[in-house]
């Protein structure tokens, strides 16, 4: 990958179609909410769900 794509990925945020990217923090990640973030128009929402009595129910993020 060319030096000045590496550096604007590291340099810049990108908002796409799946969410925002960022690796400004010098991750090789994009952060996650709320685990990696507390800012939700930064991270990727990383949802956490399980199977109880036949229904899917959201475990995190919380619903408050």
């Amino acid at each position: 990958m060319p030096e000045g794509t590496c550096r604007a990925l590291r340099e810049h945020v990108h908002r796409g179609l799946n969410g925002v990217y960022s690796f400004v923090d010098g991750g090789r990640s994009p952060l996650s909410f709320p685990d990696g973030t507390s800012d939700p128009t930064s991270g990727l929402t990383l949802s956490t769900s399980q199977i109880q009595d036949g229904r899917s129910v959201v475990l995190s993020p919380p619903s408050d």
